[in-house]
């Protein structure tokens, strides 16, 4: 799963793992089988779909507020016989960079086939204005159709700025997504950034609008160049959490009743938290 790449097996297989390859397999959680945890009063157990089916349930919903995970078994599917991975580039105008958010969202509500993955990426150029726009897809199927099953993307544009595409057996192609450790012991960092990264996911049957599209697009073209940091926040606030309530119910939606009657059975010393943790029953 792409998820492995970043942050390690453990937090994409407790909570999620989305990569490339879900739309053949699923989420990397969806493969586990079972897996081994030790609660609060340091006992160890086992827990699956026949072993303390409630606990392995509640574990994929919310595991960081009920134990430590300390191994999985997973199920494993055969590996494709072909791969093929591609990455395309260009550097364009905010125009062509609407256009091309458009195209790509129309793009994955075709019947386009389950073994190709892909994502569009879109960053700041070096050219005030412009957007780097980068498409990269992998393919999991015969390499001679590839080109037919991208077609109705990518013949709304010109030719890339650069491209990279490599085929191979499964290996190679995973060696394409890897990159190096990050090596954080030569960093000296006396400050850290406050900013916050936000997420925001459009639901498939309500997708993004023409008009918000392109004032995303305005904001990604122009926000960042001569900037005025005299209007940049200089303090914490932290009294505005006091009023913010109800957030696991927010997060957790309908489970969330279930899981805190869980957590009150399984986790009543409460031990573990995290920002979002379940709490016990009231």
């Amino acid at each position: 799963m792409d998820g492995l790449f970043h942050k390690g097996v453990v937090p994409a297989s407790a909570g999620g793992g989305f990569g490339f390859q879900s739309r053949i397999w699923g989420l990397l959680l969806d493969r586990v089988v079972s897996e081994a945890v030790v609660v609060y009063n340091g006992t160890a157990v086992t827990v699956s779909a026949d072993e303390n089916p409630d606990l392995f349930w509640e574990m994929r919903v919310a595991g960081a507020s009920l134990g430590v995970l300390t191994s999985f078994v997973f199920t494993a599917e055969p590996s494709p016989p072909q791969d093929l991975t591609f990455t395309y580039n260009w550097d364009f105008t905010a125009s062509e960079a609407s256009r091309a958010l458009a195209a790509f969202q129309d793009f994955v509500q075709i019947d386009i086939p389950a073994t190709l993955g892909g994502e569009l990426v879109i960053n700041k150029s070096p050219t005030s204005g412009n957007l780097a726009v980068q498409c990269f897809c992998i393919y999991f199927d015969d390499v001679a159709t590839s080109n037919q099953t991208v077609a109705p993307f990518m013949d709304l544009f010109r030719e890339p700025d650069s491209a990279s595409v490599t085929e191979g057996d499964w290996i190679t192609v995973c060696a394409e997504w890897a990159t190096d450790a990050l090596d954080t012991t030569t960093l000296d960092l006396p400050l850290y950034n406050t900013s916050y990264v936000k997420s925001i996911l459009v639901p498939e049957e309500e997708v993004l609008s023409t008009s918000a599209m392109n004032a995303f697009i305005e904001y990604l073209a122009t926000a960042g160049h001569d900037p005025d940091p005299g209007w940049r926040t200089v303090f914490l606030s932290t009294s505005l959490r006091i009023g913010l309530t109800g957030r696991q119910e927010v997060y957790y939606g309908k489970h969330y009743e279930k899981l805190t009657e869980l957590k009150s059975t399984y986790e009543s010393g409460d031990v573990f938290h995290v920002p979002h943790s379940v709490k016990l029953k009231a």
